[in-house]
């Protein structure tokens, strides 16, 4: 019980003591809550806002996240999914009619919406199961670690089996295999022989395309090996499934397909330089202000004030030279892939 001797700013000096236990009351002066979530890290809030957690726990949440929305949209038939993501990408973009800075999210959120929306009303019929032990036994495996966590090959008798796991754990999905079992996840990518059409080996890369039909309709599916030797024993593995061997050929890739990502990642780099030159003229003429219990700007807002949009536009500049390069690089020498498919009279 404070003293009621004691001077008024003594008794308020003791009472913020009883909350804060540590006394570093000029540098802390907003409680600290520690928060615990099953399977992650725990992480504090406080008058510096969160704590940073690891970006591997950030990533495979986002991961768990995106899994079921997904495999919904993916079961949705192609050309609904498609005019649903247009249509709810510019209803959510009228969002910027009562903000402008909500444009940008609004149009995301009606795209991923209008795309579920599209895949509920619009699925595709259910494939008839597969009889037990129809993928055969198995005659290679590839069990790899990477990044965002592991992966695994297999081919049998019948198919070829592929696999993705944030969680990095495969062996017992892989010794559920080797018993002859069904494969137990529906992210499992499992594709049979019967529907084999051909196999694209681009050239110094370590991606295998393969390339099969499904409804009617041939479809591509990137596979990344864990290296070129594995990958050139992937195409050799699935011969040996097939029991005949495959034309090979050496092709360029489609032109459409050479340009793709050269031309999205100058128009990301156009979209980044110009929102990133605006909003550093805005902190120029609308100054922010300081962080909470800092008396100088924070190090971000201080750059692009000091850069401005002329010097945020140089850097892009640079960037976009690169990107334009790269892009007129694919146009006079487009890549190269081996190319093994199966003979005309197989197919027919």
């Amino acid at each position: 019980m404070a003293n009621r001797d004691q001077p008024a700013a003594a008794r308020r000096l003791n009472r913020w003591k009883s909350f804060y236990p540590s006394g570093n009351l000029l540098r802390d002066r907003s409680p600290r809550v520690e928060i615990t979530i099953p399977q992650f890290h725990s992480f504090r809030l406080g008058h510096k806002g969160v704590e940073p957690m690891s970006s591997a726990i950030v990533r495979r949440g986002l991961i768990e996240i995106a899994k079921p929305i997904g495999r919904h949209i993916r079961s949705g038939r192609t050309t609904p999914v498609w005019c649903g993501t247009i249509i709810g990408g510019a209803i959510g973009g009228m969002a910027g009619l009562i903000e402008w800075a909500l444009c940008g999210p609004g149009v995301i959120l009606g795209a991923l919406v209008g795309a579920c929306v599209a895949a509920a009303n619009f699925k595709w019929p259910p494939e008839p199961p597969w009889p037990a032990g129809w993928m055969g036994r198995v005659l290679a495996e590839w069990v790899y670690s990477f990044t965002g966590g592991a992966a695994l090959i297999v081919v049998t008798e019948r198919a070829i089996f592929f696999q993705i796991d944030a969680n990095g754990s495969l062996q017992a999905l892989s010794d559920h295999l080797k018993r002859g079992a069904e494969p137990p996840s529906p992210e499992c990518i499992v594709i049979p022989l019967d529907d084999f059409r051909y196999l694209e080996l681009p050239l110094g890369s370590k991606t295998a395309i393969v390339a099969y039909e499904r409804r009617g309709k041939v479809k591509r599916q990137e596979i990344e090996c864990p290296s070129v030797e594995d990958r050139d024993a992937l195409g050799a593995t699935v011969q040996q499934a097939l029991g005949r061997p495959l034309e090979e050929a050496e092709e360029e890739v489609p032109f459409g397909r050479a340009m793709l990502n050269p031309i999205t990642l100058v128009c990301l780099v156009i979209a980044l330089t110009v929102a990133v030159a605006w909003l550093a003229q805005h902190w120029r003429d609308f100054p922010p202000r300081n962080p909470v219990g800092k008396n100088e700007p924070d190090e971000l807002v201080s750059a692009l004030r000091f850069m401005g949009p002329l010097g945020v536009a140089a850097i892009g500049a640079v960037a976009e030279i690169a990107a334009i390069a790269w892009l007129l690089k694919r146009i006079y020498s487009p890549p190269r892939m081996r190319v093994l498919r199966l003979p005309e009279a197989d197919v027919a």
